[in-house]
This record gives C-alpha cells, sequence and structure tokens, in this order.
C-alpha cells in the first residue's frame, strides 16, 4: 500500500497537469471569428432572392442534387459549372458533390452546361454516369418522365448571372463571394469569407442559412419559381399539366366541352422525409394527361 509521503507526491505531480489540460480544452470563453459578426451583418442586407434564367458556378461546393432543383423548382433553364481538379484523380475534373466527387474528363478552362432535356437526346447523360443522388432525382417529381439531365461543354460562358470569389481588396476586410450579373457587372449580393478556395465545399441545404457556406447561402438566394413560364415542359411547375378543359365541374365551376380551361393537375403530396416509388409518378402523370386528375401514393394532395 503505497505511503502517506507517495500519495502527496502523487497528487503534486497531478494537480499541475490536469489544470493544463483542462485550460486547453476550454476552460476559458472560446473565442468566435470576427468574420461570423461580419456576415451576420451581410445577411440583414441580402435580397429576398435573386430571379435568373441562368447561373454560372464553381463546381467545387455544388451538391449534385441541387441541379435538377435549380432547373426544375426554382426555374432555371440553364446551370453552368466550372469544373475544379478532382483531389482523387488529377487526370479528372469534379463536377459536384454527391456521396463523393462527381468526376468527368473535362478541361478545367471549359464550361459545362445542364439542361433538362427528352430522353433520346444526344447530349442526355448516360444514367450510368449520374451520381445516385443526381439520377433519383431525376425519377420523382417535379421531373417528367422521361427527363435527362442534358450535358453541353462550352469554350465560353454564357450564363446570366455568377457566384465568383472576389480578393480582398481595398476597404474590404475579407475576401468574398458575390452574385454578380455578367451583363452589367453588377453585384447582386455577397457574403464574406475567410477560407481559402482551395477548402470550398458545399453546405447541406440550400433553405438553411450558414455561416461556415457563404458561396452557398448566394446560391441559395437563386429562385425564378414566381416566373409565369417554366424554363420547358420536363417539370410541372406549380403542380400542372396542360389540357383542353377540365373534366371536374366541382374543380372548374363548369360544365361541358365548350369550356376553355387550359389545366388539368398532377396532384401529388412532396413527402417531409423518404421517396415516392419511380413507378407511382409516371402512372400519376400519364392519369393526369387522359382523365385530368392523377393520384399519387393512393391519395390526393
Amino acid at each position: 500500500m503505497p505511503s502517506k509521503i507517495n500519495r502527496v507526491s502523487f497528487k503534486q505531480c497531478v494537480m499541475p497537469a490536469a489544470c493544463i489540460v483542462l485550460a486547453l480544452s476550454g476552460c476559458s470563453t472560446p473565442k468566435i471569428h470576427p468574420i461570423y459578426d461580419q456576415i451576420d451583418k451581410e445577411k440583414t442586407g441580402l435580397p429576398a432572392n435573386v430571379s435568373t434564367e441562368s447561373l454560372s458556378l464553381s463546381g467545387g461546393f455544388l451538391r449534385a442534387p441541387w441541379i435538377v432543383e435549380l432547373l426544375s423548382d426554382r426555374n432555371l433553364k440553364m446551370l453552368e459549372v466550372t469544373p475544379v481538379r478532382s483531389t482523387y484523380d488529377p487526370q479528372l475534373a469534379a463536377l459536384a458533390w454527391d456521396e463523393h466527387e462527381w468526376t468527368m474528363p473535362v478541361a478545367l478552362f471549359k464550361f459545362v452546361q445542364f439542361r433538362l432535356s427528352v430522353n433520346g437526346n444526344v447530349t442526355c447523360i448516360p444514367d450510368e454516369k449520374l451520381p445516385s443522388g443526381l439520377r433519383r432525382a431525376i425519377e420523382r417529381p417535379p421531373i417528367a418522365p422521361g427527363t435527362c439531365l442534358s450535358m453541353v461543354i462550352s469554350p465560353v460562358s454564357t450564363a446570366r448571372h455568377a457566384i465568383r470569389l472576389r480578393k480582398r481588396e481595398g476597404d474590404m476586410a475579407y475576401d468574398r463571394w458575390e452574385l454578380v450579373d455578367t451583363a452589367n457587372n453588377r453585384t447582386e449580393a455577397f457574403m464574406s469569407t475567410s477560407e481559402p478556395p482551395l477548402q470550398q465545399r458545399p453546405g447541406r441545404d440550400l433553405w438553411q442559412f450558414d455561416n461556415r457556406m457563404p458561396h452557398t447561402n448566394l446560391l441559395g438566394l437563386v429562385d425564378r419559381s414566381d416566373a409565369t413560364q417554366a424554363p420547358s415542359e420536363r417539370f410541372y411547375m406549380k403542380r400542372v399539366v396542360a389540357a383542353s378543359a377540365h373534366p371536374d365541374p366541382q374543380i372548374s365551376g363548369k360544365t361541358g366541352p365548350e369550356v376553355p380551361v387550359l389545366m388539368r393537375r398532377v396532384l401529388y403530396p412532396k413527402p417531409k422525409t423518404g421517396f415516392f416509388d419511380s413507378k407511382d409518378w409516371p402512372k400519376a402523370v400519364t392519369e393526369a394527361r387522359t382523365t385530368g386528375v392523377g393520384l399519387l401514393s393512393a391519395r390526393l394532395a
């Protein structure tokens, strides 16, 4: 059994070391980087949304399923991606993130332009070359059955708006990401950053503001969903499809084939969790085109 002297010596040796560990692990109040205060101030000056038909951005902070969201729910006609060098294979370029990098053999100085198109188009990306999250997104509402993701390589950028990194200059306290109208070089919105360009990474959600992801916050502002026209017939904006007359008098308010009603509805609930069966969605669209109302998941929205 250790002596009293030994026990005292043990405490004398251990206690100073414990104090050092506690001090290093957070005995004092942690300091918050001042850039977060700057971003909070900038957040109050952001517009509610920026409406545009086309957008250019870096593949370094794009999530693959967002491509479909931007081309459908947010109503862009074209999304243009600047490739970045893959961190896994220097011979390939990364276009977006899914579970891992989505890579293609594309030159880094080219521009990759995505659009929604019809299956069979020569520009369609084969399913086996799509990351799983992107492939699933194309098969589900509101995307019309028979839709593909079209990819065109352009030597020049043709997008109306762009999200760019601007290096610190003048009275700028930090570098900053800017959402720019390229036609007149007007900055629509900006957010500061302290991260070097090589540490770009996407946020988790376009709807969630995150002080650590200023570039994703700017992407979340891009929204043209209130436009009167959809960019194509490849998705069901506002859950409707065109028809000559509505068969249900309770909905149309009138009866008879002469009624000039120009809409029929595909009614579907957007699930809070999980996904629809990919077979249910085409069936609901076919029902809407033939009978006027499409049924999905055994109930109407």
